[in-house]
């Protein structure tokens, strides 16, 4: 134990020794780094955000400098991506060591460089230090400022406040939290050299125009990087993260005192692990909840923790207020606060994320504010110890020098414990992956040609990112391919299909590919083909079970990955089996029967239109396409979801009709909910009338009526602006019409609307049989499906309602089960297939069904028009 103070204070007093011993902890505890890919693409998405512009502008949108200079010192090399992450680590804890040294003593600044050094507080800065290494180069120039500054107010050398602004405008080249810079020098020059603390309050003023004088030049910096930033947009991901569009919402809609109580928040949940490793902090949550199981505990508990800690901070700064380096203590409480506030109030939290437990991939921004609270933390500890060794003499054992030396050693030792355990399980999570995917990709593609394309199944984890890495990086594993063909890798079954049965020039050299961990990179091109090349209509068997439904057998179809279409040759009529007495108001039946009626109608007449839907490159995602916006059910796979702000559905009725109103229905869990909307109407499609306007909506579903009739052709819903700023997603739009406008006065949201319509005939009483009957009113068959494997989907997801006439004549309907490789998971590519399929209708309608037929979906009709559910006129 004696050994340890003379090592301690050999380190201390020699700067070779401390680079020696900074940079043996660190590789120590980073080690693991050297083995990892890159993290699913995260690494060469910023070239798809340059678009191949390496400028200034293009460096600064996409926050890539560092990933820029990676490329060219190491190309693709992951191993030299993270060792620059860790060498940019190590310097940066040296220069705290000595900054903070500078400032106070050598013990206290080199006990706050190996507190910084190794911490799982910000580990990500280092463990994904290939993508996140940007943070602590900005640090890095953080300290570089504030150390020339320093130095520039001693010695009066303008040099040095060169050095100060060139630091500064780097680290906004960096990254636009750079302007941090500006709140760390104003408390840097006001403490130290102004030392406002131990002024009265009526020099504060004078002290702020001296301290603004001196600042001047790095403020213009600052105001023009915003003015140039705003000139071109800003960052390309701004606005992803969903925590930044809940603070652009509650800015939109002046909910100020939320915003600031959800900043709050967010401040005591980022505080935790500053104090506390965080595997930790969720471990002492999880033993909490076992005694405290309520939602309130699970949501607020990470907060609650790190506002207790803080005050603790505070009440131990407090307590150093007279000490010989309290105005350090005061400034790194300050930067620490004013940093932690930054990111806590930038990033918006719901009750969702508070309750989040701590992960690896979000620690990064405690990086800078955890080099303030390292520095105050030794200089607490300092004190500590060194004032207990003055007062307990008698203690021989208790020397501080020692104490102290024990419990660094402890502190680092339990960190580089954590940090490895999080390295390996890094390593298996994220890189071991795509390790596995390039090992055999190559194996199975030993050579490619600029012909070849890849189909990469959606249910294999992380497929599309790797192959979507393969697409940027290539040269080096396939050099004699000079540039990719459009679309190299598709995740869309059904556009390869399409061209398949098309037989574009292309479709020969698609490669059907799927992955997994266990097994790798599979090729199934020739079992596709194969299947292609067998696609024929079946007709199914089927029986009539106890009740009426119809249960058809499936034992012979095909995979779901090639989709399918069922068409049920029927005659259907009003059978009175049971009366209800659910729905007593005539008005009311009589508005559903013809509500009822013209929704089937619209469902083959209507022409649907869109701004944009969410795909991939230049392919929309087939299963979230504008036809599902109307198709009269509400699944959670029956919606169209957009890929634009503002976002709008256009409906084309073919003739010019009389629009009294419209309704509409969002996903009932979904944020992505119209909030500010309007309506238009056109009669040419091109010049618009706008009708009535909605403002901060917060339905999931609502039925507007429009204040006056509108004549026109084309009904069209603009959505400025969404919950939460999420891109639209649309479960179904419906005009209404003189003949239907009535139900607005029964229901006020679509789901319980449609409850009825599909059960319409079963919620009547007997003496609305006539009239249901004299109107022709259409019923609606139920039909629900089930897989082998059922991947545990909720009945309503495999559930459709289709319109079927009760007339008593032959009709057919045709429609698409909306099952696909889409809903598949891991290693089920081209091994899901249907299970059974049930046919219900109404128990007040009898049916007769002569046949049922499966199409496999590629063979029926490929089309952008294709309507979902096709009722043709009667079959005379």
């Amino acid at each position: 134990m004696k050994l340890f103070f003379p090592i301690f204070q050999r380190v201390r007093d020699n700067a070779v020794w401390q680079w020696l011993l900074f940079g043996l902890l660190a590789l120590i505890a980073f080690h693991k780094i050297f083995s990892f890919w890159f993290y699913h693409g995260w690494e060469t998405s910023w070239l798809g955000l340059m678009g191949g512009n390496f400028s200034l502008i293009s460096l600064m949108k996409s926050h890539g400098l560092i990933s820029y200079m990676n490329n060219l010192l190491f190309g693709w090399r992951p191993v030299g991506w993270f060792a620059t992450a860790l060498v940019f680590h190590i310097v940066t804890a040296m220069v705290v060591n000595l900054f903070v040294s500078r400032k106070t003593n050598r013990t206290v600044g080199l006990v706050a460089g190996l507190l910084f050094l190794i911490t799982t507080a910000h580990h990500d800065v280092i463990t994904w230090g290939a993508f996140e290494s940007l943070y602590a180069v900005q640090t890095l120039c953080f300290y570089t400022g504030l150390w020339a500054f320093d130095i520039y107010l001693t010695s009066k050398r303008n040099g040095w406040y060169v050095v100060m602004l060139i630091a500064f405008f780097l680290s906004l080249v960096i990254r636009e939290s750079g302007l941090l810079f500006l709140a760390l020098l104003f408390l840097f020059d006001a403490l130290f050299y102004e030392k406002i603390f131990i002024k009265k309050p009526k020099a504060w003023l004078q002290i702020l125009a001296q301290v603004i004088r001196r600042h001047f030049i790095v403020w213009i910096i600052g105001i023009g990087y915003l003015i140039l930033r705003s000139s071109y947009g800003g960052s390309g991901h701004d606005f992803i993260d969903e925590r930044v569009q809940f603070r652009i919402l509650l800015f939109h809609e002046h909910r100020y005192f939320e915003y600031i109580w959800r900043g709050l928040l967010a401040f005591g949940y980022f505080i935790g692990p500053y104090v506390i490793p965080y595997p930790m902090l969720n471990l002492i949550r999880d033993i909490v909840l076992r005694f405290l199981p309520f939602l309130f505990v699970r949501t607020y508990f990470f907060a609650f923790v790190g506002w207790i800690l803080y005050a603790i901070f505070y009440y131990a700064v407090y307590r150093l207020r007279k000490h010989r380096y309290s105005i350090y203590i005061w400034f790194c409480f300050f930067s620490f606060t004013a940093v932690t506030l930054f990111y806590a109030f930038a990033w918006t939290m719901k009750d969702s994320f508070l309750a989040t437990a701590y992960g690896w991939s979000e620690n990064r921004w405690r990086y800078l504010g955890f080099t303030f609270f390292a520095a105050g933390l030794s200089i607490f500890f300092y004190n500590f110890f060194t004032s207990f060794s003055r007062k307990q003499r008698k203690f021989q054992w208790a020397k501080s020098p020692t104490i102290g030396i024990v419990l660094l050693v402890t502190y680092i030792a339990v960190n580089t414990v954590l940090l490895l355990g999080i390295e390996e399980q890094m390593y298996r999570q994220n890189s071991l992956p795509a390790i596995i995917f390039y090992r055999t990709f190559l194996k199975t593609f030993p050579s490619l040609t600029s012909d070849d394309r890849f189909f990469a199944f959606k249910g294999s984890h992380g497929l599309n990112d790797f192959i979507g890495e393969l697409s940027y990086i290539y040269p080096i594993y396939y050099p004699n391919i000079k540039k990719l063909p459009p679309l190299w890798v598709r995740s869309e079954m059904y556009y390869l299909l399409k061209a398949l049965f098309q037989k574009v020039a292309w479709a020969p050299y698609v490669h059907f590919i799927d992955y997994s961990v266990d097994r790798g990179v599979r090729d199934h091109t020739q079992s596709v083909r194969e299947i292609v090349s067998a696609l024929t209509p079946i007709d199914l068997s089927f029986t009539i079970a106890t009740g009426g439904a119809v249960i058809v057998d499936t034992t012979n179809t095909y995979p779901v990955d090639f989709r399918y279409n069922l068409t049920v040759e029927y005659e259907a009529s009003p059978s009175l089996a049971s009366s209800s007495a659910i729905l007593k108001d005539d008005q009311q039946v009589q508005a559903l029967s013809a509500f009822s009626s013209k929704l089937a109608s619209l469902l083959s007449d209507v022409r649907v239109s869109v701004c944009q839907t969410i795909g991939d490159e230049r392919e929309p995602f087939y299963d979230f396409r504008k036809e599902l916006a109307l198709d009269a059910n509400l699944s959670n796979r029956s919606y169209w979801w957009s890929d634009c702000r503002p976002a709008w559905i256009v409906l084309d009725m073919g003739s010019q009709m009389t629009f009294v109103g419209a309704a509409w229905a969002s996903l009932s869990q979904a944020d992505a909910v119209p909030r500010d909307y309007h309506y238009d109407v056109s009669r040419d499609g091109k010049t618009w009338e706008q009708v009535v306007g909605v403002k901060r909506n917060e339905e999931k579903s609502k039925i507007d009526v429009f204040p006056k009739p509108v004549v026109g052709r084309y009904l069209r819903l603009w959505v400025d602006e969404t919950a939460y700023r999420q891109l639209l997603i649309i479960n179904e739009f419906v005009p209404l019409f003189p003949e239907t406008v009535s139900i607005s006065r029964y229901y006020q949201h679509v789901p319980e609307l449609y409850d009825d319509v599909y059960m319409l005939w079963d919620k009547v009483a007997e003496r609305y049989f006539p009239l249901l009957t004299s109107q022709m009113a259409t019923s609606w068959m139920k039909v629900i499906w089930a897989t082998n494997p059922d991947n545990t989907a909720p009945m309503a997801d495999t559930t459709l309602y289709i319109p079927m006439f009760t007339d008593s004549m032959p009709h057919e309907m045709r429609f698409e089960l909306l099952e696909s490789d889409y809903y598949s998971a891991q290693g089920q590519f081209l091994k899901r297939k249907l299970a059974n399929i049930r046919l219900i209708t109404p128990k007040n309608v009898s049916i007769r069904v002569r046949r049922i037929r499966l199409d496999p979906f590629a063979t029926y009709r490929y089309s952008e028009d294709y309507l979902p559910y096709s009722v043709p006129p009667n079959n005379d």
